[in-house]
């Protein structure tokens, strides 16, 4: 299991883990991106789930579509 954060700094407590509006408005684009364009599904936190009979192809194919939706939302981050 993981999460993505869109922070500077890693979290280290559950607070610093809070998203503020524009945090879960570019969750919300990255997600809709992953949904519709990738075909991969994640949940409105942005946590991802493993299963034991996964293989390298799907972890490529969610690293893949990950790289692609942080290129999605990059030009958001940069304003």
């Amino acid at each position: 299991m993981f999460r993505v954060h869109l922070k500077e700094k890693a979290p280290t407590t559950f607070r610093e883990t809070y998203q503020d509006l524009t945090e879960r408005l570019l969750i919300k684009d990255l997600l809709d991106y992953m949904f519709f364009e990738e075909n991969i599904m994640m949940i409105n936190t942005c946590a991802c789930m493993f299963s034991t009979v996964m293989t390298h192809k799907e972890v490529d194919r969610l690293s893949e579509g990950m790289l692609n939706a942080f290129k999605f939302i990059k030009p958001k981050l940069e304003i």
